[in-house]
């Protein structure tokens, strides 16, 4: 449990000099909000805590969050290092800076897939700059394996997504050290698949089949966004269509009682930015850098075309438009 300290016991007990969050962040290059995912999810550090409830570091504080920053980044799953004394982490520091490893941030890293499509969904994946390992092809068989290879990003394939499926990819990637996990599914329903997309940043939604070159693509995109300098804002997840093409085709032609012609240009305007997601989606991926370009195109038109298809749900139902009807 965290151990309440008065101002001046934080000044001159006994437990020596404390430092608070900013100073912690601005000594270890970590991020407030990833000290303390480690220190909630991972137990890596147990700061004390003053009168007015701020975290409270100590020196060995500071020097495990380094250690482990430099050991993230060199590879080291957190959920494996976070629980070693900083004795181990300076060995693992210093085996580290002995061999020259160093995981190239934002333009390498590995991902561990479950899938039931196995070799087949790697293919010529580490022509996009990170490593595959899809050794499992169910969860339930990854879980019960007593090793878990050490990945950044998670991608789990599945026909049905369940509450369960969620529960086990959580467990899968705090096992792998993920941190992020991508999941591409088929069929869900509607409650689960919302739960998540509602706000849930270590945890990303696919709906629908996705081929290999498709997945490899989203896996760099990821990755890009966890590790990368960011050049590319993530505009969010791809939302799900909320009007097909014969709706569209039919709102092209139809006319309503004031003579509105709103519903058929912006059914004009859906179609456009549908060909145009599916363009972005489809195209060749020749180097990471064009990779990156498409899903970002793919990502913003989505976003883009769901406003739209918000816009007219509005107007439909401000006109009396029925298309169930």
């Amino acid at each position: 449990m965290l151990a309440l300290m008065s101002e001046r016991e934080r000044e001159s007990g006994d437990d020596g000099e404390l430092f608070g969050t900013a100073t912690a962040v601005a000594r270890t290059g970590l991020t407030a909000a990833r000290i303390r995912m480690w220190e909630k999810r991972y137990g890596a550090v147990e700061p004390k805590r003053s009168e007015t409830r701020r975290r409270l570091y100590s020196r060995e504080d500071l020097e495990r969050l380094a250690l482990m920053r430099q050991l993230s980044d060199a590879g080291h799953p957190i959920s494996r290092i976070a629980s070693h004394p900083v004795e181990r982490l300076r060995e693992l520091a210093e085996e580290e800076a002995g061999s020259g490893g160093r995981l190239d941030a934002g333009r390498s890293g590995r991902v561990l897939a479950v899938s039931p499509s196995g070799e087949a969904l790697l293919g010529e994946g580490d022509a996009l700059g990170f490593e595959w390992s899809c050794p499992f092809a169910r969860l339930d068989e990854a879980l019960a394996s007593p090793a878990t290879p050490g990945a950044e990003l998670l991608l789990v394939e599945t026909d049905t997504l369940f509450s369960e499926t969620l529960d086990d990819a959580r467990e899968l990637a705090r096992r792998c050290g993920a941190r992020r996990t991508l999941i591409a599914y088929r069929f869900a329903t509607r409650d689960v698949a919302e739960a998540v997309r509602g706000g849930a940043p270590d945890l990303v939604l696919l709906h629908g089949p996705r081929d290999a070159a498709r997945l490899r693509r989203e896996c760099l995109f990821q990755l890009e966004s966890l590790t990368g300098p960011g050049d590319l804002p993530d505009p969010g997840t791809i939302p799900d269509r909320l009007f097909d093409a014969a709706q569209l085709a039919r709102l092209s032609s139809i006319t309503t009682p004031v003579d509105c012609e709103c519903p058929r240009h912006l059914a004009g305007l859906l179609k456009n930015l549908s060909a145009f997601e599916a363009y972005s989606e489809a195209c060749e991926d020749r180097n990471p850098s064009d990779a990156l370009v498409h899903a970002y195109l793919h990502r913003t038109t989505a976003q883009v075309r769901r406003t739209m298809e918000d816009a007219l749900q509005h107007l439909l139902h401000a006109e009396g438009i029925d298309l169930k009807g």
